[in-house]
């Protein structure tokens, strides 16, 4: 416990949003997760902001650029788990589902293929029902290794 409230401090810290996330892209590392994306998965009147994937994000460009030419946002399976649920969850828990669509199952291998593996996908509610998603994922999947 004593680890995690260090992180807390250290993000807490930050004088600005992205020293935050930098801070956080770091500790992620640490714990083996080297890709990190925070999204805003539902619109954000507070911050005059609509959904966005990737508001920042430590992904590969080209697959955030693949990623917003095909508008994935809109048949992502990460996506709509976040909307669904609020508990954590793994990548191979989407994939795993037996009703996910083919062409979000194609999503899914399109981003292993980019290098993004063994994610983990987390959905946060604030007070005014706005829902932002953070993904970590890993450039090497250690289960095929």
């Amino acid at each position: 416990m004593k680890e995690l409230g260090r992180h807390i401090e250290l993000i807490n810290s930050a004088r600005t949003p992205e020293e935050a996330f930098d801070r956080f892209v770091s500790i992620m590392k640490g714990h083996g997760y080297d890709r990190v994306t925070y999204s805003l998965v539902t619109d954000h009147p507070s911050l005059n902001r609509p959904r966005q994937h990737g508001l920042a994000t430590s992904y590969p460009e080209d697959w955030m650029k693949f990623y917003k030419e095909n508008n994935y946002f809109e048949i992502d399976p990460v996506t709509k788990r976040c909307l669904s649920s609020r508990k954590p969850f793994f990548g191979s828990d989407v994939t795993n589902d037996p009703r996910i669509a083919k062409h979000s199952l194609q999503l899914m291998n399109e981003a292993e293929e980019a290098g993004l593996t063994d994610g983990i996908g987390i959905s946060l509610s604030g007070q005014t029902g706005e829902l932002v998603g953070i993904g970590v994922a890993r450039s090497t999947n250690f289960d095929k290794n």
